[in-house]
């Protein structure tokens, strides 16, 4: 039977949701400071979509969204 080393399997169940987290924290606020700039931004809807999210229950469902869909 084949396996899968171990740091493999640590990486792909955990490393994986850690970069989920961590994309899902930091978006909006950079989504935020994006808007912020004078140039124009090609996909502004989506950014303006992300800079919304700031309430607790909203950034619980946006990384639930992000762990699931992976």
């Amino acid at each position: 039977m084949l396996a899968a080393p171990l740091l493999d399997r640590l990486a792909l169940s955990l490393g994986f949701p850690s970069l989920v987290l961590l994309l899902g924290l930091c978006l909006p606020p950079l989504a935020r400071w994006a808007l912020g700039w004078d140039t124009a931004l090609p996909v502004k809807p989506v950014f303006q979509l992300l800079g919304a999210i700031d309430k607790p229950w909203e950034m619980a469902v946006n990384l639930a969204t992000g762990w699931f869909s992976g």
